[in-house]
């Protein structure tokens, strides 16, 4: 989604961004109540192992080559592109243009917090928690919309942005598919809600109070619903091969798709570029880096479950498994067998081959 709104200025198409934080929120919550049978030094020495396998590799080298394409001098902030991403255009601080990565930051910071919730917390208090953070993200919003001229703070900075994330978690605790009509009506009401806002000319980029509530709530509207769908059995569309080799390689044409576009301007030869590329390193780098584990080749049984996930699409969907169905109230240290897939970033996990998130100015 996001590609083809940076490539061809569709509108609406940045929402992509929302998706991949719905579809992140899911996943790595599934894979946190999995590990939770484990001791505290197991669980999160394994997950941030794999986060980091599955992250850094492609990132670094994404590093690398836009450091010798672009010398605009963005290199000389080169501490915040470790997580704090997406504080530079809030600070106002120069940036490359062709590193999309302030949604990487996000992600990379719920990351710090969202593994010791899940490890102490029984289920029944993670919904609670999540239904906290679903509430209050759009009252900080709301509250905190006049403390900058710019919309780039309430866009970019996790407490502004954690209702997305909070949501896919809720349906990873819940362990249960979202009945179809509620999804529906989610749908709905977030497309409903963007055709009167349009009407009365109320977006984001005015940075008002009532644009940053709203539109942001109708996205997340929109995402939930989509998400909600590629968790139906019925979603055969998200099965068909070239949709979940893209989702594959997802990550890489994430990072590199507005580098390629900023040099080739024929749009149709610069995506198969940005596709080339992104399949080369999946299948040369990538791939051999995330299935090396203290001299293993062969991904563990649960990866090679999620790979056939119909949420494949996402980056990082070889990885991934969510929660079995049932619901406990009490702390379960086993984790529950299910359906899966996905990758972060993005970590990533992020959902979808929609996953690339827009950048700010590129909306």
């Amino acid at each position: 989604m996001v590609v083809i709104h940076h490539a061809y200025h569709v509108k609406l198409l940045w929402m992509g961004v929302d998706v991949f934080f719905v579809l992140s929120g899911f996943l790595i919550t599934s894979i946190l109540l999995k590990e939770k049978a484990k001791s505290f030094g197991g669980y999160i020495g394994s997950f941030y192992a794999h986060r980091a396998r599955r992250i850094l590799p492609a990132y670094l080298l994404a590093l690398v080559i836009v450091g010798a394409v672009v010398t605009n001098g963005w290199i000389h902030f080169w501490p915040y592109y470790f997580g704090a991403m997406n504080f530079l255009q809030p600070l106002g601080i120069h940036q490359s243009e062709v590193l999309p990565l302030w949604s990487l930051a996000v992600e990379e910071q719920f990351y710090l917090l969202w593994p010791l919730a899940v490890f102490w917390m029984s289920r029944k208090h993670l919904i609670w928690l999540s239904s906290t953070l679903l509430v209050l993200a759009p009252i900080l919003r709301f509250l905190c919309t006049p403390l900058s001229k710019e919309p780039w703070m309430i866009y970019m900075l996790l407490p502004f942005r954690m209702d997305t994330l909070a949501v896919g978690a809720l349906i990873a605790i819940a362990g249960t598919l979202v009945p179809r009509k509620l999804y529906a009506a989610a749908l709905a009401a977030g497309l409903g809600g963007f055709l009167l806002l349009s009407h009365y000319h109320v977006s984001t980029y005015a940075n008002t109070r009532i644009g940053n509530t709203l539109v942001y709530e109708c996205t997340l509207l929109i995402a939930f619903g989509m998400f909600a769908y590629a968790l139906e059995a019925t979603s055969k569309a998200l099965a068909w091969t070239p949709l979940r080799s893209l989702g594959t390689i997802s990550y890489s044409v994430y990072l590199m798709h507005l580098l390629v576009l900023s040099l080739i301007p024929y749009r149709p030869l610069a995506i198969a570029a940005v596709l080339g590329y992104s399949t080369l390193s999946w299948f040369y780098y990538e791939k051999p880096i995330l299935r090396y584990r203290r001299g293993e080749t062969a991904l563990p049984a649960q990866a090679q479950s999620a790979t056939r996930t119909k949420l494949a699409w996402a980056p990082f969907a070889q990885a991934k498994e969510p929660p079995a169905p049932a619901v406990r109230t009490t702390r379960d240290p086993v984790a529950p067998a299910g359906r899966g897939g996905m990758p972060s970033p993005g970590s990533g996990e992020a959902g979808s081959s929609i996953l690339s998130a827009p950048q700010h100015h590129q909306r």
